[in-house]
C-alpha cells in the first residue's frame, strides 16, 4: 500500500479501493481482512516498505527478520563480552525454541523490535545514552513494550531524553498523521476488545480474582490503575538506581518486561520474544530463571499446543504465569542469599 502512495491505516484489506493490490497467495490468508486496518506502528510500517522493495513474498520477509536476529546475536555477543561472560552463552538464545518457531517459522516483526531495543541498550552502555534512547523509541514504535527499556538508561531529572523520545515519536507518525487518531489503527477500535482487555477477561490475575471472588463493578478500572501504578513504581525504582553496570541495566530491563507481560498476560507466544535474549545475557544470574519460565512457557499459547492438548485458556496461562512467579520468587531468594554470603565473607 505504501509503495502505491496509500496510507496503510486508511483502509481495511478487503476495501474495494485495494482490489488491484490483491494476490492469490497472501491476501486469502489475511485475518480480520474485512474489518481491521493495520495495527502496526510506523517503524514497523517503514520496515515493511523497505523489505518489500526486495520482494513481496513471505520468504523475503522471513529472511529480513532473520537478518534482524543476526543483528541481535551480534549485540548479545558484544554485551556478553563487556560483562566478561563466556560468549558460548549465546547458544541459550540461538537454540531457544521460541525464536525458532515465532521468527524463522512465524515471521513476526518482533524480531525487529528486539534488535532495535538491544541496539539502544548497547549504545547506552557505550555512553551514547541519547542515541540509545532514540533507538529504543524506534523499537517501541514496532511494539510498545520496548519503551520500558528507557527507564534503565534514563538519568533522573534529565529532560533532554524524554523530549528527544517524544520528538522521535512525532516525527515517525508525521507521514501518516492525515488520518488523525486513525494512525492508531486497529488497536483502539477493536484489538483491546477482542483480546478481552476492556472486559477484563484477558488479564490472568484479574481472571483469578474473579474466579475466587466473582466479578465486581469497576474491577477492570481498578486493575488497570493498580497495574499502571506498579509499573511506574518499578520504572522509577530502576531509574533512580545508583549502581549502573551492564549487568544491572540488563537485569532491570528484563524485570520490567517480565512485569508487563505478567500484568497484561498477552494471548500470543510471540509477545514473549522480547525477553528471549535475556536467557543468554543473564544466564549466570538468578534473574534468568523467570525468563526461562516465561519464554519456554509461552509455547503453551501456540495454536498447535492448545488444539492438540485441548488446554483450557485459564489453565494454560496459570501454568505459564504461575511458573514465572515461582521462579521469580526463587530467584529473589537466591539473590538475597548470595548477597548475604558475600557480606559475611567480606
Amino acid at each position: 500500500m505504501q509503495a502505491h502512495g496509500i496510507n496503510p491505516y486508511r483502509f481495511v484489506p478487503a476495501d474495494p479501493a485495494l482490489a488491484h493490490l490483491r494476490d492469490a497467495t497472501i491476501y486469502p490468508n489475511i485475518n480480520r481482512a474485512d474489518y481491521a486496518p493495520t495495527i502496526y506502528p510506523p517503524v514497523a510500517q517503514f520496515f515493511f516498505l523497505l523489505v518489500t522493495r526486495f520482494g513481496t513474498s513471505t520468504v523475503v520477509m522471513r529472511i529480513a527478520l532473520l537478518g534482524c536476529e543476526a543483528v541481535s546475536g551480534l549485540l548479545m555477543l558484544s554485551l556478553l563480552r563487556r560483562m566478561q561472560q563466556p560468549l558460548t552463552l549465546i547458544v541459550a538464545y540461538a537454540w531457544h525454541p521460541l525464536p525458532i518457531w515465532e521468527i524463522a517459522n512465524g515471521g513476526h516483526v518482533d524480531a525487529l523490535m528486539v534488535a532495535l531495543m538491544l541496539l539502544g541498550i548497547w549504545l547506552a552502555v557505550l555512553g551514547r545514552v541519547q542515541y540509545g534512547a532514540l533507538v529504543i523509541a524506534l523499537a517501541s514504535l514496532v511494539k510498545p513494550f520496548a519503551a520500558l527499556a528507557l527507564a534503565s538508561i534514563w538519568r533522573p531529572w534529565d529532560w533532554k531524553m524524554p523530549l528527544a523520545v517524544i520528538a522521535a515519536v512525532v516525527a515517525c507518525y508525521l507521514p501518516y498523521v492525515s488520518l488523525g487518531w486513525g494512525v492508531l489503527g486497529f488497536l483502539p477500535s477493536g484489538y483491546l476488545s477482542e483480546e478481552g482487555l476492556l472486559s477484563g477477561e484477558g488479564f490472568w490475575l484479574l481472571s483469578l480474582w474473579r474466579l475466587a471472588f466473582g466479578e465486581m463493578r469497576y474491577d477492570v478500572a481498578c486493575y488497570a490503575v493498580l497495574a499502571a501504578a506498579l509499573l511506574l513504581i518499578l520504572a522509577f525504582r530502576v531509574a533512580f538506581r545508583r549502581e549502573r553496570t551492564v549487568g544491572t541495566i540488563l537485569a532491570d530491563v528484563n524485570m520490567l518486561l517480565l512485569a508487563v507481560l505478567l500484568l497484561l498476560s498477552p494471548s500470543y507466544p510471540w509477545y514473549f520474544l522480547i525477553v528471549a535474549p535475556f536467557v543468554a545475557l543473564l544466564a549466570n544470574a538468578p534473574a534468568s530463571a523467570p525468563t526461562w519460565a516465561a519464554s519456554i512457557g509461552a509455547l503453551l499459547l501456540t495454536n498447535e499446543t492448545e488444539s492438540l492438548n485441548n488446554i483450557p485458556w485459564l489453565l494454560a496461562r496459570s501454568l505459564l504465569f504461575g511458573s514465572v512467579l515461582i521462579c521469580w520468587a526463587l530467584s529473589v531468594w537466591a539473590g538475597r542469599a548470595k548477597r548475604a554470603s558475600t557480606e559475611q565473607v567480606a
